[in-house]
């Protein structure tokens, strides 16, 4: 993309840009250090937001167990969308707790009913 586009990006030397005129009697190594600080606050109040919102706790549910955070977010989502399609043959399941060993809480699944089509004159052999 950068090379594409060299004569927007400036190629290897990347963008030239000239840095801000700090106000009048201020250090401009001083000013510029305030505008990183100013940045840096931003995006750690933006990176907050996220972090507390829908997204965010998705975020740390999949750190903290990848598998199980997609079952839990996705399964009943899934499950309205195939059934729409095929009609009704998933369903949500739950595997109780203990039915493993180190299974402490119960396990949401989905369950597909399955369907064996065979023709009339097929052997029993």
């Amino acid at each position: 993309m950068v090379t594409k586009f060299s004569s927007v990006f400036g190629g290897d030397q990347g963008l030239s840009i000239a840095p801000p005129t700090p106000p009048n009697g201020v250090d401009p190594e001083r000013w510029l250090a305030w505008i990183v600080l100013l940045c840096v606050v931003i995006v750690l109040v933006l990176l907050g937001n996220l972090m507390r919102s829908r997204f965010g706790r998705a975020f740390r549910a999949v750190r903290d167990d990848e598998v199980a955070a997609r079952l839990k977010t996705k399964t009943a989502e899934m499950l309205d969308k195939m059934n729409a399609k095929y009609g009704n043959l998933y369903v949500t399941d739950v595997i109780p707790a203990k039915t493993y060993p180190g299974q402490d809480k119960d396990n949401k699944i989905s369950t597909v009913w399955n369907i064996l089509v065979t023709k009339d004159k097929l052997s029993d052999e």
